[in-house]
């Protein structure tokens, strides 16, 4: 692959990641709808109201709120729950860094060769200054970035449709091991 079609390939996976993460929003913006249709508040444009403006991490955070309180889960469907809003919420800072950072494309020499590789940096500041962020991503970092999204979309758009479908959770997500879970790859199951 060239220097030019590398780049292409960062840019392409920067916006499949933001893509996949604003699905993961529509997948909790429609969680929320149906728990609300649910316990009764049946007026859609309410809905659009009360979701108006909320940016991920609150409305991740509503999400889980009004999951344990209309589904009172028990404990292995609350560690489903919990995994399923947490693994997002990890991938909400990153996301913040992606599309707020400067980035600059530059060739980097590893091993012999002139690989692209995405410089960027993000202005913080925290109790004692200056705390700029800066990263270094090449194509196979984004990728990894990209399936990160696509696990969290599939896992929560599984969450989602099983409270509008009133499936149970815990039949509809595999214990992948320490209390890491994957939606199965299937149909919801009853």
């Amino acid at each position: 692959m060239g220097e030019i079609e590398s780049y292409i390939d960062i840019y392409t996976h920067i916006g499949r990641f933001v893509v996949e993460f604003e699905q993961i929003c529509h997948s909790i913006e429609s969680g929320i709808r149906c728990i609300l249709l649910r316990e009764g508040l049946e007026n859609e444009q309410i809905h659009e109201i009360l979701l108006a403006g909320f940016t991920a991490e609150p409305l991740n955070e509503l999400f889980r709120s009004l999951c344990n309180a209309h589904l009172k889960p028990d404990k292995e469907t609350s560690k489903i729950i919990n995994y399923v809003i947490n693994t997002f919420k990890k991938l909400i800072p990153v996301r913040n860094d992606l599309l707020h950072g400067k980035w600059f494309m530059i060739l980097k020499e590893l091993e012999g060769k002139h690989k692209p590789v995405a410089l960027g940096q993000k202005l913080h500041k925290n109790k004692t200054g200056s705390a700029t962020k800066r990263f270094e991503y090449d194509v196979e970092k984004f990728k990894k970035l990209v399936m990160q999204a696509t696990l969290s979309l599939d896992n929560m758009s599984k969450l989602s449709n099983c409270i509008a479908a009133s499936f149970p959770i815990t039949k509809n997500f595999n214990n992948i091991g320490r209390d890491k879970f994957e939606a199965i790859k299937a149909l919801p199951i009853r």
